[in-house]
Formats: structure tokens, sequence, C-alpha cells
């Protein structure tokens, strides 16, 4: 069974070292990672935001069998594009759980806990994230729209 629970301080260097590996699975996808600091980290503050106090930013940790496997970080307005209720700004998932249906899982939870418009970004080179997005809403939604965000980006926008 996968659990999510809201990060708190005490989650932050849990956050910061899977964030790390997250950014290392974005690497080929994104210009803007390419290097590491002298520990290691592509960013180690970029975490920081996510544990400011902000109600509208809420980082989870992705729970199964008492062990973290992931994170995922939901934001409401005015963190979320015009018209929308909801962006999953990040979303990461440990290599050894990925095609095992825990992702999928996580965007059910997370999706019957928050119900409204949600758009996100995806990387347009990173096509598992994609395909993953689209059988998603083919699943769960009626209805998904996508389009050009920028020359790295594609937005999608679905309802449930």
């Amino acid at each position: 069974m996968i659990n999510l629970r809201i990060a708190t301080d005490k989650d932050k260097e849990l956050y910061r070292n899977l964030f790390n590996m997250y950014h290392n699975d974005l690497a080929p996808y994104c210009d803007d990672l390419t290097e590491v600091d002298e520990e290691g980290y592509y960013d180690k503050q970029a975490v920081d935001c996510y544990f400011n106090g902000d109600e509208n930013i809420i980082p989870y940790v992705i729970i199964k069998n008492d062990k973290a496997v992931g994170v995922i970080v939901l934001t409401k307005p005015p963190y979320v594009k015009s018209g929308c209720d909801y962006c999953i700004q990040e979303f990461f998932v440990l290599n050894s759980f990925r095609g095992k249906n825990v992702a999928e899982e996580v965007c059910k939870q997370l999706t019957d806990k928050y119900t409204g418009k949600y758009c996100l970004i995806v990387l347009n080179k990173n096509t598992r994230a994609i395909n993953f997005w689209r059988k998603f809403t083919d699943k769960y939604t009626s209805k998904m729209s996508e389009g050009k965000l920028d020359e790295q980006s594609i937005i999608m926008e679905f309802s449930i």
C-alpha cells in the first residue's frame, strides 16, 4: 500500500537527497542540470521553498512499506497557472518502484483528495513522463489538453 505523508522540517534532508536523484533523472532532458557542486548536489537549496510554511505549497513524501520511495509537490494559487486549482510541481519515484503502479496510485490518491483543475509542466524530451500523464488522464479524466509552453516544455491541463 502507498501512503502520502505531508513532509515536515524533519524530512528536509530526505527531500534534499531524493531531489538530487530526481535532478539526476531530469539531467538528460534539461540544459540547466549539467554539473553538481562540491558536495555532489545539482541544487542543494532546491527544496528550501517547500519548507517555508506556505500553506499553498504542499510537499509529500511517498511511503511504501514504511519506507520513503519518492516525493510529490502540489501547489495551489498563486503558484499555479491562471484558471487552474492545482499544479503538480515535482514528482519523483525511485527507479526500483517504477512500472509497479506506484506513480498511478500516488496521483489517484492526490487527485481524489484535491478535486479540481490541474496543470503540470513536463519536459518535452521526457517521453516517459508524458506517456504516464497521458495514460493517467485517459483513465481518470474525460479530457486533457496539452500544448507547447516553451522550447523545452509542454503544459498539460486536466480536471478531476
